[in-house]
């Protein structure tokens, strides 16, 4: 059933490690994009987002299976990782040829062709990441350390080399290379302490991974093209690079605000995984839907209200991001809604379903981003992901409710009459000039109050989250 203490235990420990790397990468961010200015910025964006749809041929859909699998204990852990880290490296080989040979046919800038071939670094970075296996045995904390070990060496690193717009290529070989140092350190950890590592691939365990490979992988696929499409056709358009930037800054933030789900997430997805009746998802599956949402709502309604700091956070130049920002942030809402359902989807092994939602979402987005993009720009691509996010969120909510008959319209216009009150507060306070500072400490008072009074928080669970 419920272990409240497990899940509490595990969203404490992520929820300080995530804080502390997070808050290293929004410093490490920040100070790039002040740095390269909006167009180097968009050079990077554009690299990230080319070596993102080779990356799922090489991670595929490896880290939730692996993840599960470890958490159900059906199997021994050392045959699922070495057997998965294996075929990943495999893939890694076959991906990086095919990486450089459509990266010599492209036409593109010479500074983004080579931002893009130090980015085909994260093949091997990927391929190698033990983040999965530590997350399904439950082992946060290891998790963690490399996370924030990552995040502070690429800090350093930009500090000593990234100094101006020209430094662009040397901030990509700082981005890409801590990591794939980090992630050597966490299997060397994990071959000393947890189990010995050896390049073998079990063939009981690879036909039990192989059954959920496809539709989780095209899942995967749909949800790059939802989210990183929309910059490949904005090149495609010939969109300035500054606007590129841009749009990647207002992106970037909204990665930000999302980070609280992936703890959620994580916390719960063991948990989710291991329960069987009917009654027992619904109590499960409530619990983690109402936190997800109630937490995400509340994370974008600051950020909504307090452009101001965004503004002092970043140069002039960047000044145009806060009106795309602040339509993205729709998109951002809804992106919570999806993650309170994908989890428990792939969780009870539904992965047909979320692969078939995911493909109809990103299939309209990806229409919307041709369409709008050459009407309103970078605008379109914001409007186009609204669309995208939506139309997931619909097929998501009828499809849990034929699993379990959860009523999603409950919990939903409960979270949003909080929020409505919350902003509209918040808005009327702004617009008495109230410092922003105070604006926020009253509108999450009064989130707080009000999510108290419906009954959507549990005082009891929170006061325990407080004392881990």
């Amino acid at each position: 059933m419920y272990d409240k203490k497990k899940i509490l235990k595990n969203i404490a420990t992520l929820s300080v490690s995530e804080l502390v790397n997070k808050g290293i990468v929004l410093i490490t961010t920040l100070y790039l994009m002040r740095v390269v200015t909006p167009n180097g910025y968009g050079v990077i964006s554009f690299g990230d987002s080319f070596s993102s749809f080779f990356l799922i041929l090489v991670v595929l859909a490896f880290y939730q299976i692996g993840s599960r699998e470890i958490a159900k204990k059906d199997y021994d852990i050392s045959k699922i990782v070495n057997t998965i880290i294996t075929s990943r490296l495999i893939l890694a080989v076959f991906t990086s040829i095919l990486y450089l040979l459509i990266l010599n046919f492209i036409n593109i800038s010479p500074e983004k062709k080579t931002v893009s071939y130090i980015y085909m670094i994260i093949l091997f970075t990927n391929a190698l990441n033990l983040d999965w296996a530590f997350q399904g045995m439950e082992k946060m904390g290891v998790m963690a350390t490399r996370q924030v070990l990552t995040s502070s060496l690429t800090l350093i690193g930009y500090l000593i080399f990234v100094k101006s717009r020209a430094d662009v290529i040397p901030a990509t070989l700082i981005t890409t290379l801590s990591a794939f140092l980090n992630v050597i350190l966490l299997l060397i950890y994990y071959h000393k302490k947890e189990f010995k590592f050896r390049l073998q691939i079990d063939k009981e365990v690879l036909k039990v991974v192989m059954k959920s490979l496809l539709p989780l992988t095209i899942y995967i696929l749909a949800a790059t093209l939802l989210n990183k499409a929309n910059i490949l056709i904005m090149e495609y358009y010939k969109v300035s690079a500054y606007d590129i930037g841009i749009f990647g800054g207002a992106f970037k933030f909204i990665t930000f605000g999302v980070v609280p789900s992936n703890i959620i997430q994580m916390s719960f997805f063991q948990l989710l995984a291991r329960t069987r009746e009917k009654e027992e998802r619904l109590v499960v599956y409530n619990k983690f839907f109402t936190l997800n949402i109630l937490v995400g709502c509340f994370i974008f309604m600051i950020m909504y209200l307090s452009p101001e700091i965004i503004t002092l956070a970043l140069k002039k130049e960047f000044s145009a991001s806060i009106p795309l920002f602040q339509i993205y942030v729709i998109s951002g809402i809804i992106m919570y809604m999806n993650t309170s359902v994908t989890p428990a989807l792939i969780a009870w092994n539904y992965e047909k379903k979320v692969m078939q939602a995911t493909i109809i979402g990103s299939i309209i987005s990806l229409a919307a981003n041709f369409i709008l993009i050459q009407q309103y720009g970078n605008y379109g691509a914001v409007y186009a992901s609204i669309i995208g996010e939506a139309t997931i969120f619909i097929l998501y909510a009828m499809t849990l409710f034929q699993i379990i008959q959860y009523n999603f319209i409950k919990s939903i216009l409960k979270v949003f009459f909080v929020l409505g009150i919350s902003v509209s507060v918040g808005l009327l306070l702004k617009n008495f000039g109230l410092n922003v500072f105070i604006v926020i400490i009253i509108v999450s008072i009064i989130y707080y109050l009000t999510s108290l009074s419906i009954k959507l928080i549990d005082r009891n669970e929170l006061k325990n989250i407080i004392k881990r």
